[in-house]
């Protein structure tokens, strides 16, 4: 099993992304539209816990690659 170094939380118009490194880093999001789009992806994927840590790990390093590629 493979566990990925990444850690999301959403919270209002927030979305902390934790990235578990030597030293680790924190991405603050502050975006209502990203944490509303986020939060409906994850009720639409029912309430597996396992499959929603799946994917907010997914985009976790979906943001972080995109934004950050030091990280990729």
């Amino acid at each position: 099993n493979f566990e990925p170094l990444t850690e999301t939380h959403i919270q209002d118009d927030k979305v902390s992304i934790i990235v578990w490194t030597e030293e680790p880093v924190l991405f603050l999001i502050q975006d209502k539209f990203v944490a509303e789009i986020i939060e409906r992806f994850l009720k639409k994927c029912g309430r597996n816990q396992k499959s929603k840590k799946n994917i907010l790990n997914a985009c976790s390093t979906f943001i972080i690659s995109c934004f950050f590629p030091r990280f990729q």
